[in-house]
């Protein structure tokens, strides 16, 4: 049977569930008073039972991420647009980009958006350097992470005031994309 493509619509509603369902800065809504009962109390310095919230929904959205910038998906989407395919890899990043950094523009960022963002920009600048197709990127697939590093730092550049965590993580993704962009000498 020949390919039918996804219609666009389709295709942008699925990235409006993951920017809501995945990526959104209340995506993790759980009263404190419960979130109490999930660590277990302590007794001695036998270590930290702690439950690692963050590292769970972390992990979570990473595995979406491995999805949606896996080479192979990136190099579908590209190949996909040469029969039908209407949602490529420059509106797809389009579309990530914002879904992880633009409701954070104009104020505090919280430690779990932190870390979204931080791995985020560590994939891209990983794309970004990917020593032409060594990695398994193809060059389109590169090109679009440069510019959507460019379009962060242009983000980060217009952002507002925040507290001290929200200033240091800044500077910190700032670092990383400078690092990424840098041309070796």
């Amino acid at each position: 049977a020949p390919f039918t493509p996804v219609p666009l619509e389709r295709q942008q509603q699925a990235m409006d569930v993951l920017t809501q369902q995945v990526f959104a800065p209340d995506v993790f809504r759980v009263s404190p008073e419960l979130l109490r009962y999930t660590a277990q109390q302590r007794r001695g310095f036998s270590g930290s039972q702690d439950p690692r919230l963050h590292d769970a929904l972390l992990a979570m959205q990473r595995s979406v991420l491995d999805h949606l910038m896996h080479p192979t998906v990136l190099r579908r989407i590209t190949d996909s647009g040469l029969y039908g395919n209407e949602y490529g890899l420059g509106q797809m990043m389009t579309d990530l980009t914002p879904a992880i950094f633009a409701a954070d523009r104009k104020g505090d960022v919280n430690a779990m958006r932190q870390n979204l963002q931080v791995e985020y920009v560590q994939r891209l600048a990983k794309l970004a350097q990917g020593n032409g197709t060594a990695n398994g990127y193809h060059s389109p697939a590169i090109s679009v992470a440069i510019y959507q590093l460019g379009q962060i730092q242009r983000l980060l550049d217009r952002a507002g005031r925040a507290d001290l965590e929200t200033t240091a993580h800044r500077q910190n993704l700032d670092l990383l994309i400078q690092r990424a962009l840098a041309v070796p000498s």
